[in-house]
């Protein structure tokens, strides 16, 4: 009986040693797999530029992903240094929400036009004087009327903001407008001063239905 109890003890402890053993082993492989999951400096610039590929073609969502996958990573841009994070999800969370609106506004002006295909935008704005999270989109546009020739208009269409869009912008870019006084009722006004679109391709894109958010 004493033989048995003995030898059950060192089972018991043989177990033990042999999970901690286990543990240890474990842990070591999730590190050297977190590591080895990290890619170079360089690997992570040719992400970035892929990125900005992207978003010169307003393809917002494909860019949003790589962005934080280099946030995740700490990468840092040659034009933002130490705040490149902040500044990368300001801009994805602005381009986003502003796109979804601008090709709203394209399906609603297509509708509208004798041919829908013609439909060429000179130029996208983003206005509000409103402090409830109303923002109006306006375009400088030009198509074909019914007579073949090429017409220049503007058009102007005006949407509310959700609750969780305009806390989604107003915490992407709380750091800037606490400094300059604005609150989440302020987020139209502040869309509207801070976001624009500098690429032809980007409106080319949005205008051809190939954009994404």
């Amino acid at each position: 009986m004493k033989f048995i109890k003995i030898t059950f003890s060192i089972l018991i402890v043989a177990i033990l040693m042999c999970s901690v053993v286990f543990t240890s082993c474990s842990n070591n492989e999730t590190q050297d797999s977190t590591q080895e999951q990290k890619p170079t400096q360089a690997e992570m610039q040719q992400m970035f530029d892929k990125a900005e590929k992207y978003e010169a073609n307003a393809k917002f969502k494909d860019a949003i992903e790589i962005y934080r996958q280099l946030n995740e990573y700490g990468f840092e841009d040659p034009d933002f240094g130490s705040r490149s994070k902040s500044v990368r999800e300001s801009r994805y969370t602005n381009q986003s929400v502003a796109c979804k609106y601008f090709s709203l506004t394209v399906s609603t002006l297509k509708s509208q036009l004798k041919d829908p295909n013609s439909l060429v935008v000179y130029s996208m704005n983003i206005d509000s004087d409103s402090p409830s999270g109303e923002i109006t989109i306006e375009f400088d546009y030009g198509a074909r009327n019914s007579f073949g020739g090429m017409v220049r208009d503007e058009y102007t269409k005006t949407y509310t903001l959700s609750e969780s869009e305009k806390e989604k912008v107003y915490q992407a870019n709380k750091e800037h407008m606490d400094s300059i006084g604005r609150t989440k009722d302020d987020v139209g006004k502040y869309l509207a001063g801070n976001f624009h679109i500098y690429e032809t391709s980007q409106y080319d894109a949005i205008v051809a239905g190939t954009s994404n958010y």
